[in-house]
């Protein structure tokens, strides 16, 4: 059920809703925050602490972590070989493959599709 401010809205304003609950859903109970190191300050008296997150549960260390990289703003392509699709973050400005092997993997794709027409 769409909270009432979200009935007059777009989709993707209503894709974006959705997969924060789906993430919130599967993080909840998951990640668990720690003590990483205290640091104190002796003009204050005062101190901060360092925080360590952990999880017993691949799954919730994989939602965590596409929820940081939503909130950093960071864009999500998906891989331009065929027969991979993968979510990434880009690195460089014009990669367009998730890794090496993703590159070299539609190079030869699209060499047999060319070899393909020209055996037409």
């Amino acid at each position: 059920m769409l909270p009432e401010y979200l009935e007059d809205k777009d989709i993707l304003e209503i894709a974006q809703y959705a997969l924060a609950k789906v993430l919130e859903f599967h993080i909840s109970g998951g990640i668990n925050i720690g003590v990483d190191d205290l640091i104190s300050n002796p003009s204050t008296k005062g101190f901060r602490i360092t925080e360590k997150r952990y999880t017993r549960f691949l799954l919730a260390a994989i939602y965590y972590e596409l929820w940081q990289t939503i909130n950093d703003a960071k864009n999500v392509y998906l891989c331009e070989n065929k027969k991979c699709r993968n979510p990434f973050v880009k690195s460089g400005r014009k990669k367009k493959y998730c890794n090496e092997a993703c590159k070299q993997g539609a190079y030869r794709t699209r060499l047999e599709e060319k070899e393909g027409r020209n055996n037409l």
